[in-house]
């Protein structure tokens, strides 16, 4: 589980963020959530699956056909072969989180093995430095492009136009499964 605090700059001046080398934790993933601003880019070249979450639906790139699995957009070497590397891998170790008086917050993953004391700073001379300040706009845009494709899934859920499909496989050794709930 996460650690999620919001950046400042008495608890975080030291921080440093290593550069996105390996995607070792993705492997085992079977579906990424995705953003409405990515649809365009993956949507040509890759299954784009609506998924049941809590009480309403996210929209999700299909990486493999269960956990268990091998995610197909990683190869064995633990780097993506997919083209368009999905933001959700792309933004950590940040998020936005609403606080109590609904002001959105950039936040980082402390238990990341992205943080540490070598990469990136956040911070130089007390002020953001400009990778910081991009790494909020970009995380400010996602957090908004995220809650643009919750309400369009609401909408297709509320006006039925989302049904849920399962599929029947099996191998040549006989085994048979199914696949529910996309």
């Amino acid at each position: 589980m996460p650690t999620l605090v919001p950046i400042t700059y008495e608890e975080h001046s030291e921080i440093r963020i290593k550069p996105l080398e390996g995607l070792a934790e993705f492997t085992n993933v079977s579906l990424l959530p995705i953003y409405d601003v990515e649809i365009p880019k993956l949507a040509v070249s890759c299954p784009l699956v609506v998924v049941p979450e809590g009480e309403g639906y996210t929209l999700s790139l299909l990486c493999s056909l269960s956990n268990d699995m091998p995610n197909a957009w990683i190869d064995h070497e633990g780097k993506w072969v997919g083209g368009y590397l999905p933001a959700i891998i792309r933004q950590r170790p940040f998020t936005c989180l609403k606080n109590k008086e609904d002001k959105l917050l950039v936040c980082i993953d402390e238990d990341s093995p992205l943080v540490g004391d070598e990469g990136t700073p956040l911070f130089e001379n007390e002020s953001p430095t400009e990778y910081l300040n991009k790494m909020k706009e970009f995380i400010t845009i996602l957090y908004n492009s995220g809650q643009r494709t919750g309400r369009v899934m609401k909408l297709l859920h509320d006006l039925d136009l989302i049904t849920s499909w399962e599929i029947q496989l099996s191998n040549q050794g006989g085994t048979s499964g199914k696949i529910e709930g996309l």
